[in-house]
């Protein structure tokens, strides 16, 4: 296992494993009724973001983890399109770590999966620019209302976010 992390280490978190890839594209399968398919290229890129947010917050995972839940969260988006879907998916995937590193992992998988699709589809009307606002104020709470990546504590009030139970 050393040697694994080593390895992925030493390749700037570039590790693409053929397995992972067939994993992501077997969710074309669930997603292809509202024409979210990607190409094994672009399986290849989720991948990538995915080992690069790994490398990035000094992560561990088997499998790929997070990132099919985040496909098969996020396919029930009204705001997923077939043109930025791939994109999409990217960007969540790396947001999705970012987030569980810098709140040190206070908040579930399940949770905060949830917790995106909720401000993506109800406030921030698809926009990632928006979603990435609400989660730097998830961190933000999450942290004590301390955000080391923001000096501004500006979005989001997170007092009233529900408890979520998948």
């Amino acid at each position: 296992m050393n040697e694994l992390i080593f390895l992925n280490r030493a390749l700037g978190g570039a590790i693409i494993s053929e397995r992972d890839v067939g994993a992501v594209l077997s969710f074309n399968d669930k997603t292809a009724a509202r024409g979210l398919v990607l190409s094994k290229a672009e399986a290849v890129e989720a991948v990538k973001a995915r080992s690069k947010a790994l490398y990035e917050n000094s992560r561990v995972e088997i499998g790929i983890g997070a990132l099919g839940r985040l496909i098969e969260t996020f396919s029930q988006s009204t705001f997923a399109t077939p043109e930025g879907w791939a994109e999409l998916v990217c960007f969540l995937t790396e947001e999705f770590y970012y987030i569980k590193t810098e709140t040190h992992d206070r908040i579930s998988d399940f949770e905060l999966i949830r917790f995106m699709f909720d401000s993506f589809e109800n406030f921030c009307g698809g926009s990632t620019d928006l979603l990435a606002d609400q989660c730097d104020g998830l961190i933000t709470r999450l942290n004590g209302g301390k955000n080391t990546d923001t000096e501004e504590a500006l979005y989001g009030n997170y007092t009233d976010m529900p408890d979520f139970e998948w």
